[in-house]
């Protein structure tokens, strides 16, 4: 099943550039990788074959390049991973047909995120260990 998630990244463009050239092949399962700036550093939306594909990736590719960097290693999976992955697939109903060469990152995160914003708050509700 296809997966993917957005995640904000306190780093700078030149940072992501150097994260980027440390990744030495190619991987497998991406469907769409895409990075922009953000007031707080860059904002990442990828979806993926599957979540093994990114998985894999991050094991063998991302945390070797950041260790490489010298950068440390994230403590916590991408946010709202759950909120998100529900956002994605409901994003043909919410986006409406992709116009010809895709849809703008920015444009996407904007409309996806307030659906995604309701699924996380149902899911924190749901949850007896969520803090109130």
């Amino acid at each position: 099943m296809a997966w993917g998630f957005i995640s904000e990244l306190s780093i700078t463009p030149e940072e992501y550039d150097e994260l980027n050239a440390e990744i030495r092949e190619d991987p497998s399962g991406p469907m769409l990788h895409t990075a922009s700036r953000t007031d707080g550093g860059m904002r990442i939306i990828d979806f993926w074959q599957s979540e093994d594909d990114y998985r894999r990736l991050e094991e063998e590719q991302l945390m070797p390049a950041m260790g490489r960097l010298g950068w440390p290693a994230p403590d916590t999976p991408p946010p709202d991973e759950v909120a998100w992955k529900t956002a994605i697939e409901a994003a043909p109903w919410l986006l409406g047909d992709a116009p010809k060469g895709g849809v703008d990152a920015d444009e996407a995160f904007e409309k996806l995120r307030p659906f995604k914003d309701l699924v996380a708050e149902d899911i924190a509700d749901d949850d007896p260990d969520a803090e109130d």
